[in-house]
C-alpha cells in the first residue's frame, strides 16, 4: 500500500483530503483503481476543493450573520405592532397576534424550505413560535385574564407543538416541551397551595415521572425516520427534568427543618445527581 504525498507538502491536508486519501488507498488496495488513477484523482480533488475548508468558517460566518439579521427583522416588526398595542382594541389585538404569528411563520417556512438559508429560516420559525407565546399573555391582559392562568399556555402549546413537527424545528420542539412543563408548574401552583411538605414530593414526583416520559417519548422518536430529527429535544430535556428534581430532593433540610448546613445540602444533592448521570 503507497503513501501518497500531498501536491504541498508544506501544509498539512485537510481533514476532507484525509477522507479522500484514505478512500482511495481502500480502492487502491482492491485494485479497482491504479495508482496513477489514485495519484490524478488527488490532485483533481487537491486543485478544486483546496478552498473548501476555508470556506467553511465563512460560510458559518454568514449563516449567523444571516440568522441574527432574521431575528432583527422579525423583532422589528412585533416591536412597531407592540408600539402602537394600547390604541387597538381587544379583538384586533387578538387578530394582529395570529396574523404576525402566521405571517413570521410562513416566511420562515419559506426561507427554509425554498431557499438556501436553512438556518435563517430557522431563526424566523423559532422567533414567530416565541413572540406567539408573549402575544397570548398581552391579548389576554387586553380580556382581563389573569397572566397565571394555565390555559395560557396551553394556548401557546397547541399551536407550536404541531408546528416543530411541521417546519422540523428542533428549538420549536425544545419551546414546546418547556411551555408544557410551564403548563403543569402553574397548574400546579393551585393544587399544593397550602399543602406544605406533600406540596414538594407532589411536584418532585410529578415531575420526575413526566420527565421520565418525556424521555422516553424522545426515545421513541429513534424509531420513526420521519420524526427522527426531532428526538434530541426530548431526551435531553426529560432526562433534565428527572435529574433536576433529583437534584432538588437532595435538599433535604429545605423542607423538613433538619437545619443542615447549606454546604451539606448541596453536597448531598451532587451526589444524587452524580449517582442518577452514572446510571443514565
Amino acid at each position: 500500500m503507497r503513501a501518497v504525498t500531498p501536491p504541498d507538502s508544506t501544509q498539512q491536508p485537510s481533514p476532507s483530503e484525509k477522507v479522500v486519501h484514505d478512500l482511495l488507498d481502500e480502492w487502491l488496495a482492491a485494485t479497482l483503481i491504479t495508482s496513477d488513477q489514485m495519484d490524478a484523482i488527488e490532485a483533481y480533488h487537491h486543485t478544486h476543493h483546496a478552498d473548501d475548508e476555508r470556506s467553511r468558517g465563512f460560510h458559518k460566518m454568514v449563516g449567523v450573520a444571516s440568522s441574527l439579521g432574521a431575528i432583527l427583522v422579525s423583532a422589528g416588526l412585533l416591536l412597531v405592532i407592540g408600539s402602537n398595542w394600547g390604541s387597538f382594541s381587544a379583538p384586533t389585538k387578538a387578530f394582529l397576534a395570529i396574523a404576525a404569528f402566521v405571517l413570521v411563520e410562513g416566511a420562515g417556512y419559506l426561507i427554509k424550505f425554498r431557499t438556501a438559508y436553512v438556518r435563517t429560516g430557522e431563526a424566523i420559525l423559532f422567533v414567530g413560535a416565541a413572540a406567539y407565546g408573549g402575544a397570548v399573555f398581552l391579548v389576554a391582559q387586553a380580556y382581563n385574564r389573569p397572566v397565571d392562568d394555565p390555559s395560557l399556555f396551553l394556548m401557546w402549546l397547541i399551536p407550536i407543538l404541531p408546528l416543530a413537527y411541521v417546519v422540523r424545528s428542533r428549538l420549536i420542539a425544545a419551546l414546546a416541551i418547556l411551555v408544557s412543563y410551564g403548563t403543569i408548574a402553574y397548574r400546579m401552583a393551585d393544587w399544593i397551595d397550602g399543602t406544605g411538605d406533600g406540596g414538594f414530593f407532589a411536584v418532585t414526583g410529578t415531575y420526575l415521572l413526566l420527565g421520565a416520559a418525556i424521555a422516553g417519548i424522545g426515545g421513541a422518536h429513534r424509531d420513526v425516520d420521519r420524526v427522527r430529527l426531532l428526538a434530541p429535544p426530548w431526551e435531553w430535556l426529560g432526562v433534565a427534568a428527572v435529574l433536576i428534581m433529583l437534584f432538588a430532593t437532595g435538599f433535604r433540610g429545605a423542607y423538613e427543618g433538619r437545619g443542615l448546613s447549606w454546604l451539606g445540602e448541596v453536597s448531598e444533592g451532587l451526589v444524587t445527581l452524580l449517582i442518577v448521570s452514572l446510571m443514565v
